[in-house]
């Protein structure tokens, strides 16, 4: 619970706020991250502080850019599909010549302005697995 009796409650009409954190990098949700994310030897993307991350949020590279919305046309490239596999194994990874092969065998050409999705089949994966058990 988070605006409790301690706050200060005097002065007219007052609610106490239920707080829900979820873990959204699970099979449930999807959702987007932004750059100041992904730290890699104590700095984030184009040399950024990995400093400028606080508890009260990030200075830079946050997802407030997309405040506004995101418009565009989605790409989906199957790169199991590609592969000839149901899913990509942990720790394959997907290459420029990857995508570029995709898009040759999907006759698509992903261009500035399109939103990129690409498929590894990560939940095709862990279904699989949980099937065998």
């Amino acid at each position: 619970m988070r605006g409790h009796p301690d706050d200060d409650t005097s002065g007219g009409l007052h609610f106490a706020m239920d707080s829900f954190p979820m873990n959204v990098h699970g099979d449930a949700d999807s959702h987007i991250d932004a750059l100041c994310h992904v730290i890699y030897d104590g700095t984030l993307h184009g040399g950024v502080a990995a400093s400028s991350v606080t508890s009260g949020g990030a200075e830079e590279l946050s997802i407030a850019v997309a405040s506004d919305g995101i418009v565009g046309r989605g790409v989906l490239l199957d790169i199991p599909r590609l592969r000839g596999v149901a899913w990509l194994e942990p720790g394959d990874h997907v290459t420029a010549d990857d995508l570029t092969a995709a898009e040759t065998a999907q006759h698509v050409r992903v261009s500035e302005g399109d939103l990129l999705f690409v498929r590894v089949g990560h939940r095709r994966r862990r279904v699989s697995s949980r099937c065998r058990v």
